[in-house]
């Protein structure tokens, strides 16, 4: 016999998503200027470039650096930020999921 969730694990539920799609979200963030950084990177150590052509690849790879530095310094803050929203309920389920809780 299946038995209702929660409203607890409900909510433990949505807690989890919400972290679960922070983190996917922190990754896609990340991971585009990452590229953009080990690609000047690359550039730099497989070219032998005079100074003035180096200069903007090198600027390329600070502002790339720079980037991940601000998604990094902004984590702390979008994950206090993060609110959990749960959607409408049938009033039904949650007097069930009380009464089986209580037992």
């Amino acid at each position: 016999m299946d038995t209702m969730p929660t409203p607890t694990q409900l909510m433990d539920r949505a807690r989890l998503q919400a972290r679960l799609e922070m983190a996917l979200g922190l990754r896609d963030a990340l991971l585009n200027p990452l590229a953009g950084l080990l690609g000047a990177l690359q550039v730099l150590q497989s070219y032998p470039l005079p100074p003035e052509r180096a200069r903007p690849i090198l600027a390329e790879a600070e502002r790339e650096a720079r980037r991940i530095s601000a998604i990094v310094k902004n984590v702390g803050t979008v994950s206090r930020a993060v609110v959990v929203e749960v959607g409408p309920l049938r009033v039904a389920d949650v007097a069930g999921a009380c009464a089986a809780e209580r037992g």
